[in-house]
């Protein structure tokens, strides 16, 4: 977006850059308002952290085509390198949506995680996400206390934490399928060396 003069349209100044989502079809327009509604209610208190900044949602009419228009706060970031790092921030964000009673169901999918120039993560694409009251989970392999399974987990924490969490490296993995501890939340995660 840019700001005009209104004699000459000399450009004053950048008031900020936004990213455009853009749908066609009556079906993609309906997906594309309630995952504005997921950003405008429950995300909100997120927005500019844990997920971009919503500006709004917009459809029209052009032509003969029904187009709708989400407009997000523009991420841009060199990618974080360090894996310990990345998949850090990648639990941060996925802990604060269930936090603010937001289940991704996408959440594995590193393509739903944008580098920021702050050295922090938004998470994005929310086109599948539901609202939902999140058990909590525990940590997957640090079970010092000899607890049990707990009778009711969130199944998209715990595949998160096995994907990403501390000890997601291939000890971590191992030491969770010997022990058989939660694998059945994320059969995809276990790689064959």
């Amino acid at each position: 977006m840019e700001q005009f003069q209104c004699k000459g349209g000399k450009r004053l100044t950048a008031i900020r850059e936004v990213a455009l989502k853009w749908v066609v079809g009556a079906k993609r327009i309906a997906g594309a308002k309630r995952e504005a509604g997921v950003y405008d209610k429950e995300l909100q208190p997120l927005q500019g952290s844990a997920v971009p900044r919503f500006y709004g949602f917009f459809k029209n009419i052009i032509g003969d085509l029904e187009v709708g228009c989400i407009v997000l706060e523009w991420c841009s970031g060199p990618a974080i390198k360090d894996t310990f790092e990345l998949n850090r921030q990648r639990m941060i964000a996925g802990i604060a949506l269930h936090k603010a009673g937001v289940r991704h169901n996408k959440i594995l999918d590193p393509a739903h995680y944008i580098a920021v120039s702050d050295g922090t993560l938004r998470m994005v694409g929310f086109s599948s996400a539901k609202t939902h009251q999140c058990a909590g989970t525990t940590m997957l392999s640090r079970d010092v206390n000899g607890d049990q399974k707990p009778a009711k987990c969130c199944s998209e924490l715990a595949a998160l934490e096995s994907r990403f969490g501390v000890d997601s490296d291939r000890l971590g993995r191992e030491v969770r399928l010997v022990n058989r501890i939660f694998p059945e939340f994320d059969a995809g995660f276990f790689y064959s060396y």
